[in-house]
């Protein structure tokens, strides 16, 4: 009885290293023409993301569109005239977690060049944080220090600290 189980084992082994090995054959194997056309595709998605992040880029700085304190990713995508889809998808290629990480990163940058200008010395941080297109004191605390790593007040002291 052992001996037939052993040799079914032994069998059930050699049926699946046969398989596994038929299996990687299958999959290594490649034509040229596919090889060449997965290339083509990807040279292609490149200069579509760098048309696409070109608008995106023209959109944040020129026309400085993360003011807008309802700014969506729908509605910036009809700004930039692309899809939201595709803006997207550029912007995590761009290294960028999420439209709204992106948003929020030129608003922060924003709210350091006011805090910065004497025009705006007699500003509250709030007041400032809404100057900026932050629709909220609560999101403007949270999304700072996640991205600047300090909070606000941190900031403003360390500036102050720099000036004397």
């Amino acid at each position: 009885m052992t001996t037939i189980s052993d040799g079914l084992s032994l069998l059930l082994l050699y049926y699946f290293t046969i398989g596994s090995l038929i299996q990687i054959n299958i999959v290594n194997i490649t034509s040229e023409s596919e090889v060449k056309s997965s290339k083509r595709k990807q040279e292609e998605n490149k200069e579509i993301y760098r048309r696409v992040s070109k608008a995106i880029e023209r959109c944040m700085v020129e026309e400085k569109a993360f003011l807008d304190h309802d700014m969506t990713l729908k509605t910036f995508a009809k700004r930039a005239g692309e899809s939201s889809r595709l803006i997207s998808k550029t912007i995590n290629e761009m290294e960028y977690k999420n439209f709204n990480l992106y948003l929020n990163h030129y608003r922060v940058e924003e709210f350091k060049m006011l805090i910065g200008s004497e025009k705006y010395q007699k500003y509250s941080n709030t007041a400032l944080a809404k100057e900026a297109g932050f629709n909220s004191r609560a999101s403007f605390y949270k999304n700072f220090k996640d991205i600047v790593g300090i909070s606000p007040s941190d900031y403003f002291e360390s500036l102050n600290q720099d000036t004397i």
